[in-house]
């Protein structure tokens, strides 16, 4: 997506998340020097949100840690929040990050999870809104790809045909 893209989608984002009332939900950025903290928080909020996903099989917190550390010399807190309701559980998390972390040509926009509970409500018009800005202030273009809710290519599949154990021993 271009900037002039980004710029007018983010005003239209901005708009309608200021239609929908958003008491009691917070929002931070993620601190990015702290990764494996921050990835513990969001940890079962991010079981919730992939658990749909065609093939789930639950991991480890220390796995789901594992996977994410590859992409921390990518990662901006400007485009890593999470959404937190009244008792500070993380209820919704979005990511993206800039394809090169030395010659950085486009930000990619790489998940956005919006817990069970609180999907088709303005969730995620409310994470978009910081995240949009922040990708029009770094003023890079921006590519991803998004899902949508309902019957998917990968239903034609049928249910998994197998799970996975990952077995891990101290030394």
């Amino acid at each position: 997506m271009p900037i002039p893209y980004l710029q007018e989608a983010t005003k239209a984002i901005r708009a309608v998340s200021k239609q929908h009332d958003s008491t009691g939900i917070s929002m931070r950025q993620a601190r990015v020097d702290e990764i494996v903290e921050e990835m513990q928080y969001i940890y079962e909020c991010a079981l919730d949100v992939f658990s749909d996903n065609y093939g789930f099989s639950r991991v480890s917190r220390e796995e789901f840690i594992q996977a994410f550390l590859h992409l921390g010399p990518l990662l901006d807190s400007r485009l890593f929040h999470f959404m937190t309701n009244v008792e500070d559980v993380p209820i919704a998390f979005v990511y993206g990050y800039r394809d090169s972390p030395e010659n950085p040509t486009r930000i990619v926009f790489h998940t956005v999870g919006v817990s069970s509970k609180h999907r088709g409500e303005a969730t995620v018009y409310h994470l978009a809104v910081p995240f949009w800005e922040a990708a029009v202030e770094i003023g890079l273009p921006a590519v991803g790809g998004l899902a949508k809710e309902g019957r998917t290519t990968f239903d034609k599949c049928g249910p998994a045909n197998r799970s996975y154990s990952v077995l891990a021993k101290k030394l």
